[in-house]
């Protein structure tokens, strides 16, 4: 797997433009969107996400570039479940491939990856609010097994009897759910284990300390989900138990990695966390809806078991609260309410805690102003001790008729730090694992961020939608450790030689982007996207930070139908070339692993889903990223089966 950790950290999950219903800045995935995928896990839908830029290291953990590189953003992913925030990830990143739902129970994925006010909450990255079906009537059960082997990669097996030459297995990935429904209430009970092998060898390289018991990452997830409707309410409650390290069902230990950017290297640990989510609506008459939203969240992380080069545990506790009303005044619509997020942060090993307190204040108006012309405003109000900040947004969708489509929107912003309590700790010196890292980034107070998009839709036909448009970026006040990392032979590895802190940057940037979809007929479409990113203005640094991010992005895609219960998909995707700053000396010695400027990456993915027995079993088989054989990820041959059976 050579150039494995530098060409998989540009492994942007963008295939294609699919058939979601698409706005500036906003994705609606429906059920039939992913029919035509091998869905193993959640982050499997990044494959037809390309507005995300993404990267990842070994297919399973994924992180929002922009969010993970400048230092006063927030987490990278936002989760909610039915609406409600979750506080779902560790430190500053999200899996969403541990998130303890079956995406066979979800209905709809909303995906906001422009800063957004969604539903109270504020968003400076990417927020993805997952929405569940519900179950059919009476009694049901669900099975799902996945696994699958990487072509060309001996993997796992180089270190145990079953060695060969040629396979690499990940998974198995194992759900079982059990369902009962009724018109007016309904349960559903998940439970989720996961295996991702830990077999790369710049990891292991990185990790030389830390001994992998049979190579692989174990993760567990239970999880209760209910629902209630009455004639004047409806009730949601989500209750999760999570855990990596030692599973639920069976003993083979496998710790979870954490990726360090300023360490360039993989963290160890084990994590148990608790969810509980409530959503309640309560509609006192015709127009009028009283919200009242409640989450918490506690976590326990600590180092792994195995691990000797970091000693550290945190216990966290996440509390938010939400009240909201929803009523029209003629022809405005409006959601005004008050939140409140409580962040108790403990390093046990430090004997150290801080707590934050956040308040809120939010609104959202919808208006028609004249009969093709409709607005929105909304703002966000965030106060925390003696610190403030604000987001507002204003769009506006113009319909000349049933053929074009503009919309304007503006929006500006300088809550970025806010949700950041990553770099809370970092600052008040409640994480130990960067202990030869800059932790005090400075606190930026005046930081900015500016949006303009434009966007046009154009439907000569109803079977081919033509979107593009242009998007303007802008943001001051930022801050960003340069690191300078090098390649050491003797050790086979790369370090961290020196690091400066950049403060106050500037910059702006612009996107160019085009979605075409068309249907030749019922069951047969071609879908293409493309976007063009440049860096427009501003100081140097930022304009080396932003050719991390590939300035042409390429994605068309087939979708095949021949029979009802028959699914195909080819999916073609280019991506140009990006370079790293921090790893520009990596390349001074003689190595195979690291680089600093990625070439071009060119992608095919096939997959064809069978459905038997009145859609009671799926199978799915998959092959992956045919033409790139030098990839870690290259070659997955995929086998899924899915049982339902109605008792």
């Amino acid at each position: 797997m050579k150039n494995s950790f530098q060409i998989c950290i540009v492994i942007f999950l963008f295939s294609f433009c699919s058939s979601y219903s698409q706005s500036s800045g906003e994705i609606i995935l429906s059920r039939n969107d992913v029919k035509f995928l091998s869905i193993r896990t959640l982050s499997d839908i990044y494959a037809i996400l390309p507005q995300i830029d993404l990267y990842t290291l070994d297919g399973y953990r994924h992180t929002l570039l922009m969010n993970n590189i400048l230092k006063n953003k927030p987490s990278d992913v936002l989760i909610l479940i039915n609406g409600v925030k979750t506080n779902f990830g560790f430190l500053d990143k999200v899996n969403l491939s541990q998130f303890p739902v079956n995406h066979e129970l979800i209905d709809s994925i909303i995906v906001k990856y422009y800063p957004s006010n969604y539903s109270g909450e504020y968003s400076s990255g990417v927020l993805i609010d997952i929405i569940t079906k519900t179950p059919p009537e009476d009694i049901s059960l669900l099975f799902n097994y996945s696994t699958g082997n990487e072509v060309g990669d001996p993997g796992p097996y180089r270190y145990t009897k079953y060695f060969s030459d040629n396979v690499d297995q990940f998974g198995p990935t194992f759900s079982f759910t059990s369902s009962y429904g009724t018109k007016d209430f309904n349960l559903i009970f998940n439970f989720i284990d996961q295996v991702s092998p830990a077999t790369d060898p710049a990891i292991l390289k990185r990790t030389t300390n830390f001994n992998f018991q049979n190579y692989q990452v174990r993760y567990s997830g239970l999880s209760v989900n209910s629902s209630v409707k009455t004639d004047f309410s409806r009730h949601n409650l989500f209750l999760a138990f999570t855990k990596t390290g030692q599973p639920l069902l069976g003993n083979i230990y496998g710790a979870d990695l954490y990726f360090d950017d300023n360490l360039s290297t993989e963290i160890p640990y084990e994590k148990e966390s608790f969810y509980i989510v409530s959503g309640n609506g309560i509609y006192l008459n015709n127009k009028d809806k009283l919200v009242f939203d409640i989450s918490f969240k506690h976590s326990d992380s600590k180092q792994s078991k195995l691990s000797n080069d970091f000693s550290f545990r945190f216990i966290d506790m996440f509390v938010n609260t939400k009240i909201g009303f929803a009523s029209s005044l003629g022809l405005i619509k409006y959601f005004s309410g008050f939140s409140y997020d409580y962040q108790g942060l403990n390093n046990n090993n430090e004997s150290s805690v801080y707590r934050r307190d956040i308040y809120s204040f939010f609104t959202t108006l919808d208006f028609i102003t004249s009969k093709n012309l409709t607005n929105k405003i909304d703002f966000n109000f965030r106060g925390e001790k003696r610190t403030s900040g604000f987001s507002a947004g204003v769009s506006n969708i113009f319909q000349t008729d049933k053929q074009n489509l503009f919309k304007l929107s503006f929006s500006i912003s300088n809550l970025s730090h806010f949700d950041n309590s990553f770099n809370f700790r970092t600052n008040n010196f409640l994480t130990s694992v960067q202990n030869d890292t800059i932790v005090n980034y400075s606190k930026t107070k005046d930081n900015l961020y500016y949006l303009i998009n434009f966007d046009y839709t154009y439907r000569p036909d109803i079977n081919t939608p033509i979107n593009s448009g242009v998007t303007y970026f802008y943001e001051k006040g930022l801050n960003y450790v340069l690191n300078d990392f090098v390649y050491d032979d003797q050790k086979g590895i790369i370090e961290n030689k020196n690091q400066e802190l950049f403060t106050e940057i500037d910059g702006s940037r612009g996107e160019f982007y085009l979605n075409v979809k068309h249907k030749f007929f019922q069951d047969f479409e071609n879908r293409f996207y493309y976007r063009y990113s440049s860096y427009l203005d501003g100081t140097e640094i930022y304009n080396n930070i932003i050719k991390k991010i590939p300035k042409h992005k390429i994605s068309y895609t087939i979708f095949y139908k021949p029979f009802i219960d028959l699914y195909s998909s080819v999916i073609i995707t280019y991506l140009s070339s990006t370079e790293w700053v921090e790893y520009r000396n990596v390349e001074s010695a003689d190595n195979d692993l690291y680089k600093n400027k990625l070439s071009n990456v060119f992608l095919v993915d096939c997959s064809i889903t069978k459905y038997l027995w009145k859609e009671r079993i799926k199978v799915t088989a998959a092959i992956m990223n045919i033409l790139n054989p030098d990839l870690s990820l290259s070659q997955k041959i995929l086998m899924t089966g899915i049982r339902s059976n109605k008792v």
